[in-house]
């Protein structure tokens, strides 16, 4: 059903779905949170539909045995609108537009080691490393939790546990032990402090103060959120880069066409290759039913190709109008990051711009994908460059 991971270009697989089985059944799809089976969406319109329409399919389908499950992106009306409004004012562009100096130091100290030696593996060595020093940053924890958090290995979206669901829990609960340490000392008044996991805690929703369970279901969201959709974003961007060397130096020459390019890559190359929602009950599609608590899988990497929606999908145009893009999703759970996601990136390729060119994929190089069923991205990307500053 889903292509080998070996191959890096979906864009023929997801035309032929689109054509051929725009709405389809897979009985083998597994599942991150356990089980199996699942439909799969590939049209934009169709998308669209499921995701404008919660009453009928569900953001309810993790176990509240995961953390995740506790989270407001596993939430549904009226509740997920009353946990979603506790943290949607840290991330307008206004409440983060102070951490624009700090990316760009953290791009500097990222590259600056690297830039003699001409090459490097482009996801371990930056896309990994800048998203999560910046949620970090943003989350505002002291010290000593952020340096437990930091060395982690955070895949929450289903790279390694596509086979062992298993496997994710115990990766929530060894991620989630740094917060939990802090979320006790704060309670305890042991420690204080501002920052958006204390306000979190503070926090009340009709007069009922969070459950340790939805406290956790924040934390672990808004860490996996802010690193692992943000490192395919990066590794995107780098991967298209290397494949239009014209682009590298048109936005080289003109670096305010760089939001506009990443713009094009977030539809181009969407770091997300699917949501998911789970059906309420009996409800019909374009003529195919879908039974109450089955699950669904809106391929939002096909929708963005979608020649209905788009002129020349194929085509990777920075002028074009990106607002309908499903990147980042779209109506009440839409990326809730997506303003920081944005910002790393344009800052990212800003700085990466201004010491690189020619930048190409090494010779010897073997690409695949994660393997992920959530996210669209990269296991590596060894790239070669020219170190502007040298002539």
């Amino acid at each position: 059903m889903i292509p080998s991971i070996d191959t890096i270009d979906l864009a023929p697989w997801c035309h032929r779905m689109r054509v051929a089985h725009p709405i389809v059944y897979n009985s083998e799809y597994p599942r991150v949170h356990g089980g199996k089976g699942a439909w799969h969406l590939f049209r934009y319109h169709d998308i669209r539909y499921v995701l404008d329409h919660h009453e009928i399919f569900s953001s309810e389908f993790i176990s509240r045995k995961n953390h995740l499950g506790n989270s407001f992106l596993a939430t549904d009306p009226p509740r997920h609108g009353k946990l979603r409004s506790l943290v949607a004012k840290a991330f307008t562009p206004t409440a983060i537009a102070y951490l624009e100096s700090w990316i760009t130091s953290q791009c500097e100290s990222l590259l600056q080691p690297l830039l003699s030696a001409g090459k490097m593996d482009f996801i371990d060595a930056f896309a990994r490393q800048l998203p999560k020093r910046t949620i970090l940053q943003f989350l505002g924890l002291p010290p000593e939790i952020t340096a437990q958090l930091l060395p982690q290995e955070i895949d929450i979206l289903g790279k390694n546990h596509s086979e062992d669901p298993g496997s994710l829990q115990l990766m929530e609960e060894r991620i989630s032990q740094p917060f939990y340490q802090y979320i006790s000392q704060y309670q305890q008044g042991i420690t204080s402090g501002h920052n958006i996991i204390a306000g979190l805690i503070d926090a009340n929703i009709d007069g009922e103060k969070l459950t340790l369970a939805e406290l956790l279901g924040f934390c672990i969201v808004l860490l996996s959120g802010g690193i692992e959709t943000t490192e395919a974003f990066l590794g995107n961007a780098m991967y298209t880069l290397c494949k239009l060397p014209a682009l590298q130096e048109y936005l080289i020459q003109h670096p305010a066409s760089i939001p506009a390019a990443m713009e094009e890559v977030l539809r181009f190359r969407s770091p997300v290759l699917n949501f998911h929602r789970i059906a309420r009950h009996n409800t019909i599609i374009n003529g195919i039913e879908i039974k109450a608590g089955e699950l669904v899988g809106l391929y939002s990497i096909s929708a963005n190709r979608d020649p209905e929606v788009f002129n020349n999908p194929d085509e990777f145009n920075i002028w074009r109008n990106n607002s309908i893009s499903l990147s980042f999703g779209h109506g009440i759970h839409s990326c809730i990051g997506s303003m920081l996601a944005r910002m790393e990136a344009r800052i990212a390729f800003s700085v990466i711009l201004k010491h690189m060119s020619g930048i190409g994929i090494q010779e010897d190089a073997v690409l695949s994908l994660s393997g992920s069923p959530i996210t669209y991205d990269l296991k590596t990307l060894p790239i070669t460059f020219r170190n502007r500053h040298i002539q």
